[in-house]
């Protein structure tokens, strides 16, 4: 089976890293964000969460800021990261079963191809995709839709695993199953078919998905 990861949320929490460098950005620019900076801010592409932490009169800060964050963040900042308990024995279970691993992350391409390498899970992965792998994409539907076609997926035979109602989405947009992790950043009162509260029960969603589908 073809088992696609969302990465932020689900494998790994990665919210210290990413506000700490939003904060050196804003102390940089000399700005002060619209919002409290914390870990529900976690989960949109970068040129889409900036806009939201600014008023009218700083819109066109827009760009130091994305300057001065990857600056801090795609040299350091991604490594402060934690791994979410036991993560790490689910995909190795899920690569010694047979299945064929990929992630499809809102992060941009150059820190997600560093931090894969910087936890030693590159064996674990057939390709590591994010929104900016391929050019022009809008959201997660588009970039899972990319990934199906470049690889020549079934619907049938993929999954995408996620923390996120929008995950969710984007999952069902492109007719695949999907698997909501409960330990994420935006899966509050999840009434989905499947959901897992640990790795584990990641491991017994996807072998019910399995069956159901033989």
């Amino acid at each position: 089976m073809n088992i696609i990861f969302d990465l932020d949320g689900t494998l790994i929490n990665s919210s210290k890293g990413i506000l700490s460098a939003l904060k050196m950005a804003f102390d940089v620019c000399k700005i002060e964000p619209k919002k409290i900076l914390t870990d529900q801010l976690i989960g949109p592409p970068l040129n889409k969460l900036l806009p939201t932490l600014l008023s009218d009169e700083n819109l066109n800060s827009v760009e130091p800021l994305t300057a001065a964050f990857k600056e801090r963040y795609d040299n350091e900042g991604y490594k402060n990261l934690s791994v979410f308990s036991d993560v790490e024995v689910m995909l190795a279970k899920l690569s010694e079963q047979g299945h064929t691993l990929y992630i499809a992350t809102n992060k941009r391409i150059i820190p997600t191809k560093k931090i894969i390498p910087f936890l030693g899970w590159s064996h674990y992965f057939d390709e590591i995709y994010a929104l900016d792998s391929f050019p022009n994409l809008e959201n997660k539907q588009y970039l899972i839709e990319n990934i199906m076609d470049l690889h020549n997926m079934e619907k049938e035979t993929t999954l995408y695993i996620g923390d996120t109602v929008a995950d969710f989405k984007a999952s069902k947009a492109n007719g695949l199953e999907y698997i909501m992790v409960l330990w994420g950043y935006d899966s509050d009162g999840w009434q989905g078919e499947y959901c897992a509260i640990s790795p584990v029960g990641v491991l017994d969603c996807i072998s019910e998905i399995s069956s159901n589908q033989i």
